[in-house]
């Protein structure tokens, strides 16, 4: 294949983890299912929910993964999700009739099968950048994550471009349309592209100049791309405008598929490269084990990990899910305005921070210092406690500077954890396995934050919080008591998780000093080693 092989790889994992944006694009056509098919709030909430119980057997796809390959893992949950969302889409456009009684089931039934197309995908992309590029693990990682994360914003705006704007009555249940063309081109181009880490000892060339010339382009891009993303979602524009800014923001968005291609203005990479020499064990000594699933279940550090991921998913879910009600507590009767501009901000914030935290930490242990990992989840920790106190503090004065401080505050800690899950996940319990050991988190974690936190303690709270009976805000509910309890409850976790990942610190700190004494080109500074020893 022309070009740098392993980047084929890593952009075979880019491009095919954007499918797995079809899970947050239920919001955005569900108040149209439930009008046009009369559904209840509580069939509604069903749809969305019960599907995330799978989560905890997502498991069996990184076992799967690992037996199968890459390859045909990405190739059959790309089409599943293909398949599935194209009978979603005929289903709620009416192309096929089906009893009313019987809508939300096969709407549930439908999204259970989506989950496991993205659970597939998931196993199968994102070990890959940590696989093929073990020395730049955390700035790999972070990179595809971002990207993945900004795809969705991309996807959701060149479909508003499409079909013309709210102006003209856009359908929105024509965005399954749209991900099941996705799902269907990405099933063959990312499996043909993407492919399993060589098993061999071989030479480790992963620090050579090609490969940092190219983090720094895709990098740049998603910066600038999700810079333009916020402008476009922010600033009031003609639609003319509007479709200025969407195509720009697409052609950039396709510049990662350039970059494994030799150009001349780019370093170019060592042979050893070209013919794949980078191996999962060209670093064994820089993982601190090589663990199965259930043996990975069995130690301290997989609980500690797995106890902070769920609390930092559960406190940005439980805001991104709620922020319309957030700003009408806020606001009292005038949140309409609010609510956009917070999902916004949360979108981008946690976009940036998936980029920067597996970047800059990986730029501390390229330079020697033996900072163990982990403490970038002590300050995520911390960030998403002060933000829910801002909330709090918001929705209790009335004044909305204060939600937006807690929502950059917040934003980033949720968008940390997402690729921090993969690459401790590899360091700890060992890369040949990670398709397994990373869905323990992501499935999970993501599954108890949803339902726990996000859903029945935001929920249950909001219903016991007294309602406005009359007038034109009739029907909400306004001040610090639709959320306050479960603010301050998120609070609690924070501290608790805070004090969890400071012992998964302290645990792992001399994996860190060994990582960072392989990786510097300079013997690191003895006063830090003898600090953390």
């Amino acid at each position: 294949m022309v070009g740098i092989a392993p980047w084929w790889a890593v952009t075979g994992a880019i491009y095919g983890g954007i499918t797995t944006g079809i899970s947050f694009s239920f919001s955005i056509y569900s108040s149209q299912l439930k009008k046009e098919f009369g559904l209840l709030q509580s069939e509604l909430d069903g749809i969305n929910t019960i599907p995330s119980f799978l989560g905890l057997f997502s498991w069996i796809s990184g076992r799967i993964t690992y037996r199968v390959g890459c390859r045909r893992v990405l190739l059959i949950g790309s089409l599943v999700l293909s398949f599935i969302t194209t009978l979603q889409w005929t289903i709620a456009r009416g192309f096929v009739p089906i009893p009313s009684e019987f809508v939300a089931g096969a709407f549930t039934t439908l999204a259970c099968g989506n989950y496991i197309g993205c659970v597939l995908v998931t196993s199968a992309a994102f070990p890959l950048p940590v696989q093929h590029f073990p020395q730049h693990r955390g700035m790999m990682l972070s990179l595809v994550k971002a990207f993945v994360g900004l795809a969705t914003g991309v996807v959701v705006q060149i479909f508003y471009l499409y079909e013309g704007g709210e102006a003209v009555g856009i359908n929105k249940v024509d965005i399954l349309l749209v991900y099941a063309i996705i799902a269907f081109v990405v099933a063959f181009t990312s499996s043909y592209l993407a492919y399993d880490a060589p098993l061999r000892p071989s030479p480790d060339v992963a620090d050579s100049a090609a490969v940092r010339a190219r983090i720094r382009i895709i990098f740049s891009v998603i910066v600038i791309s999700t810079l333009i993303l916020a402008l476009v979602s922010l600033t009031p524009m003609s639609f003319h405008m509007h479709r200025l800014f969407s195509l720009g923001l697409l052609a950039v968005f396709l510049v990662p598929a350039l970059t494994p291609l030799r150009w001349p203005c780019l370093p170019q990479s060592p042979d050893a490269y070209d013919s794949h020499a980078v191996s999962l064990h060209s670093s064994h000594e820089v993982e601190k084990a090589d663990l199965g699933v259930f043996e990975t279940l069995r130690t301290l550090d997989c609980w500690l990990l797995l106890f902070v991921s769920t609390v930092l998913i559960g406190g940005g879910m439980m805001l991104s899910t709620n922020f319309a009600q957030i700003a009408e507590a806020i606001s009292r009767c005038n949140g309409q305005d609010l609510a956009p501009r917070l999902v916004t901000l949360f979108s981008c914030s946690q976009s940036l921070a998936r980029l920067a935290v597996g970047y800059f930490s990986d730029m501390v242990l390229n330079a020697g210092w033996g900072l163990p990992r982990p403490v970038m989840l002590v300050i995520a920790c911390i960030m998403m406690g002060l933000g829910h106190i801002c909330v709090y503090r918001s929705e209790a004065t009335g004044d909305d500077s204060w939600v937006i401080a807690g929502t950059l505050l917040a934003a980033p800690a949720f968008g940390a954890i997402w690729p921090m899950m993969v690459i401790l996940s590899s360091e700890f319990f060992g890369s040949r396995r990670l398709s397994e050991n990373y869905m323990i988190f992501d499935g999970i974690a993501g599954a108890v934050a949803f339902n726990c936190i996000s859903n029945l303690l935001a929920s249950s709270v909001f219903a016991q919080a007294p309602k406005v009976t009359r007038g034109r805000c009739q029907g909400e509910c306004h001040g610090v008591a639709c959320f306050g309890i479960a603010h301050l409850v998120v609070v609690g976790l924070c501290i608790l998780a805070a004090c969890a990942a400071t012992i998964l610190s302290l645990r792992n700190r001399r994996l860190y000093i060994q990582i960072a004494r392989l990786r510097s080109r300079s013997k690191p500074s003895a006063r830090l080693e003898e600090s953390w020893t």
